[in-house]
């Protein structure tokens, strides 16, 4: 009796005061930490020693003379919490050289750790010192004020750049921790030669001259601000200032927006921003010069909407729409929150929900950027596999960057939306791959290939995920494809009343793989934008609790569903969904529908047609058919012939093998409607 009572006396010593296990205390597992001269090191992993070690003195001499603080957390985000930062502002790369897209981190004058996305645990292994641990955001993980309540003595202050955090996170946040805004940004007075700001020139977006007016936009915003009884509206994200005003910019390589704060009451426009990028075509359209009425903007400084936004809502606003945070979209920082001094509604901005029901126009021209992106995507596999087959060696960094430049080529192309994802094999495993030149590995027949990307057009905003097998897939393989193409038809082929939330339509891509006891832990889709953000709040569908919105007609989504077995491949397929309208039912109820934006066809021999029902096999060859016809047609008016080829063989009549007279059929079919396509779309060229 007296060993067991010391064995769980020691069994307890490895538990915290909040319960958790010493083992996850020590973060996730680290390669080749301790360093050791036996052990090389990752060869993407930043030595991060000396500069912590300049930051913690920083720290103390902060401390000494300002605000008093005994840990100091760093957000991944910048002072508009954008999805994707300028170079300027990726302080969390800096300091730790994690290049992930999502992290926080905190430091303490002996210990250093950092919070980011489950699936990046892997890329921040390779990339991050073992002078930090790492931790991950999951619910399975210690959270941050797990880890303060750990680490530091009761009462302890988290000193924060109130800017960078948003106003939701700080109040989630502070409900378990103490946490005080910091002047001065810490990193960046230890940041020698901190980049600037890209320098770009801002455009009028087309769809000002399609019709969809800047003003007409405002003129909605000021109406729900009566609604509301607002006198003022502050829009911090960047996306919703470049879209209600027509104006697009470059303020990092995917991100086509203009860095700026706007201001909307019923009278006045203030833009805060920098005014030498404006044109004189700019100033004429948003009617800069000589403004002096309610619709004109009028330009001010960047910076001089802290002092404006303290001046005016202490003397003139009485009541002020905030935004609030709803998936993708963070909301306002901290720190504007705290400068307004009038009440203040806080919301999900009404630019969000207006930009996420596209118009007439943008719905064009979103069909306009998938027909190219397609174009672009079927040329560059044919010359890829062509390439492959002659005996050419190409790696993942290869494969991306020449994907990338054969988007370009296309008219109207303004870059890519995101980075490139070419993930080859095990890596391939990894949803969120990072594809570089140091860890790049060579393709071959033997394995799964990735491939997640998206294009940027004057027109539109693509996300596309398509998952190859340049050689001959296990049955593994084909049984897993197929049941993740088949979520991604059920749910692209559902008909469903307007009353279904976003929420609720997750569950349609899931069920093929729960039925083989298989499943991913992402999204399933979210928003897109047009010309914009490619994740783009506030829809997203997924099993997470978030507002429950519903679809709407204009609504565009990703299906994206998918699966990953550690260590060997990955499978993922992704489509942008356009929600339409169906009929009404008995009951007068409306129904909707969705119509496939992306028009790329899958990988065949990755398909088991046995699995297939009728109805999916219906939907699959519906959607080869318009691949056929649209795509072809572009194909060859751009005499990519080469691209055209490789797509008519993708894109062929899918057979039901369960019955021989109709495979027989089909077969007959896919050569007839092959031979037909291809003389039609001859004689019109």
């Amino acid at each position: 009796m007296k060993f067991f009572y010391i064995f769980m006396c020691l069994v307890c010593a490895g538990q915290s005061r909040t319960g958790i296990s010493s083992s996850k205390l020590s973060g996730y597992p680290r390669t080749a930490c301790p360093p050791s001269e036996s052990t090389p090191q990752p060869p993407l992993r930043v030595d991060a020693s000396d500069l912590l070690a300049r930051f913690r003195q920083e720290m103390a001499r902060n401390t000494a003379r300002a605000e008093k603080f005994d840990a100091y957390l760093l957000p991944g985000s910048d002072a508009h919490q954008s999805p994707t930062l300028a170079e300027r502002d990726k302080r969390i790369k800096f300091l730790t050289g994690f290049s992930g897209s999502k992290a926080m981190a905190i430091v303490t004058q002996d210990k250093a750790a950092i919070w980011v996305d489950p699936y990046d645990a892997m890329q921040a292994d390779e990339e991050i010192s073992c002078v930090w641990t790492i931790y991950t955001d999951s619910k399975n993980d210690i959270s941050i004020p797990q880890w303060v309540q750990m680490n530091l003595r009761a009462r302890s202050r988290i000193g924060v750049d109130a800017t960078l955090i948003s106003q939701s996170q700080w109040e989630i946040l502070s409900r378990r921790m103490t946490l005080v805004p910091v002047r001065n940004n810490l990193v960046d007075l230890v940041w020698a030669g901190r980049p600037q700001y890209p320098d770009y020139d801002i455009a009028i977006s087309p769809y000002e001259r399609r019709g969809d007016t800047w003003t007409s936009k405002i003129a909605r915003v000021r109406e729900t601000l009566r609604n509301e009884s607002c006198d003022m509206i502050i829009v911090t994200a960047l996306d919703e200032i470049s879209w209600v005003l027509n104006i697009r910019g470059r303020e990092s390589e995917y991100f086509p927006v203009v860095r700026a704060y706007l201001v909307i009451t019923d009278k006045v426009i203030y833009l805060y921003t920098n005014a030498s990028r404006f044109s004189y075509n700019v100033n004429g359209t948003l009617k800069i010069d000589s403004c002096y009425n309610a619709n004109c903007v009028r330009l001010v400084p960047y910076e001089n909407v802290w002092g404006d936004l303290r001046t005016m809502s202490a003397q003139i606003w009485k009541k002020v729409w905030f935004p609030g945070e709803a998936p993708f979209i963070p909301g306002g920082s901290r720190a504007i929150h705290d400068v307004i001094q009038s009440d203040k509604i806080i919301k999900v901005s009404p630019i969000a929900m207006m930009k996420a029901a596209k118009s007439v126009n943008e719905r064009q021209g979103m069909d306009e950027a998938h027909l190219k992106d397609a174009v672009a995507f079927c040329d560059f596999m044919a010359y890829f596999e062509n390439k492959m087959k002659a005996g050419d060696e190409w790696d993942e960094f290869t494969v991306a960057a020449t994907l990338d430049e054969f988007r370009r080529q296309q008219a109207s192309s303004e870059g890519i939306s995101f980075k490139t994802i070419v993930a080859f094999g095990a890596h391939s495993a990894s949803p969120h791959h990072d594809t570089n030149n140091i860890t790049s590995i060579k393709i071959n027949s033997s394995s799964i290939l990735l491939i997640d990307s998206g294009g940027q057009y004057l027109d539109g905003t693509t996300d596309l995920t398509r998952t190859f097998h340049l050689g001959k897939p296990t049955d593994e393989q084909i049984n897993v494809y197929t049941r993740v193409l088949m979520g991604l038809i059920d749910l692209a082929s559902a008909s469903f009343p307007e009353t279904m939330t976003l929420q609720e339509a997750d569950v349609l891509a899931r069920r093929p793989l729960w039925d083989a006891g298989l499943n991913y832990d992402h999204a399933t889709g979210h928003g897109i934008g047009v010309h914009l953000s490619v994740e783009e709040g506030p829809l997203m569908i997924s099993q997470e609790d978030h507002p429950k919105h519903r679809f709407k007609e204009s609504y565009y989504v990703t299906d994206g569903p998918g699966y990953y077995e550690e260590g060997q491949y990955g499978i993922r397929i992704e489509n942008v969904l356009e929600v339409i309208s169906n009929y009404k039912n008995e009951s007068g109820e409306r129904m909707l529908q969705f119509r496939s934006a992306t028009l790329v066809p899958f990988e065949p021999k990755l398909i088991d047609r046995k699995l297939l029902s009728p109805k999916q096999i219906t939907w699959l060859n519906d959607y080869n058919t318009r691949i056929r016809e649209e795509v072809g047609a572009e194909l060859k008016r751009q005499t990519k012939m080469k691209g055209f080829h490789w797509m008519m063989e993708k894109a062929q009549v899918i057979p039901d093998a369960r019955c021989s007279a109709s495979y027989a059929h089909s077969h007959i079919l896919t050569l007839v409607s092959t031979i037909a396509i291809y003389f039609i779309l001859s004689s019109e060229n």
